[in-house]
Formats: C-alpha cells, structure tokens, sequence
C-alpha cells in the first residue's frame, strides 16, 4: 500500500469488527502522514476467547501488536484481561515511529465500549 504524505489533512478511522484486524504494519505506514489524526477502536474479547488455543488467532494477534508482548494475557485473571490487553495496546501503539511532525499528528484509542480518552488524545508519540 502506498501512503501519499503529501496528503494536506488526513482523520483515518480504524475499527477493528470484533478481532484484531488492523495490522502493527498499517499504523507504522500511517504514522508517515503529516497532519493526519487517527482513531482505533480495539475490541479484546476475540483475542481473550480464541487466540489462547489456536495459533492462526494468536498470530492475527501478534499482527496487530506488533508483537508477541500481549501474550501474558492468557495467565491474567477473567476480569483483568481487558484492561491488560488495553494496555499492552497503548504500548504499542507508542512504538510506532515518529511522525515528520509530531505536533500535528494525533492518536486516539477507543477500547471495547469503554472510551479511554475524553478530553484529547490517549495516546501520544512519547
């Protein structure tokens, strides 16, 4: 896929359908953009329910996370998970690189239907 970072003002509206399918690969090319702001929205359930046991599911996971750091999800308690998983998310998120102008770029996370950022961004480029 190629990005054009010439693009004058991007808002990108990423929503996962209930798995992790917005690939770790996606962000790092949309972290390119100038200008650009970016919501996800991160549903765990399909991750706490099925990637413990199957390994198509648990690498669809790795794709998203860009990793494998999600993983002591599966040793957490049933009513810590989700918030484990958020915040094995928001970490990676901040591993994406730099933006050109860090300024004028901007992430917001929505996870499960608990939004996690009211007042501005819940995430940033640290």
């Amino acid at each position: 896929m190629q990005v054009d970072t010439s693009a004058s003002r991007s808002f990108v509206l990423l929503d996962s359908y209930g798995g992790p399918d917005i690939p770790f690969s996606l962000l790092q090319q949309l972290a390119q953009f100038k200008r650009t702001e970016v919501m996800l929205t991160f549903v765990p359930n399909f991750l706490t329910r099925f990637s413990e046991k199957n390994d198509g599911h648990r690498g669809a996971g790795d794709a998203a996370f860009g990793g494998t750091e999600w993983h002591g999800v599966f040793t957490q308690p049933a009513g810590r998970k989700f918030a484990y998983l958020r915040d094995r998310y928001r970490e990676s998120i901040k591993r994406v690189p730099d933006p050109p102008t860090p300024s004028t770029s901007r992430w917001w996370m929505k996870a499960g239907t608990r939004s996690t950022s009211s007042t501005g961004p819940d995430t940033s480029w640290a």
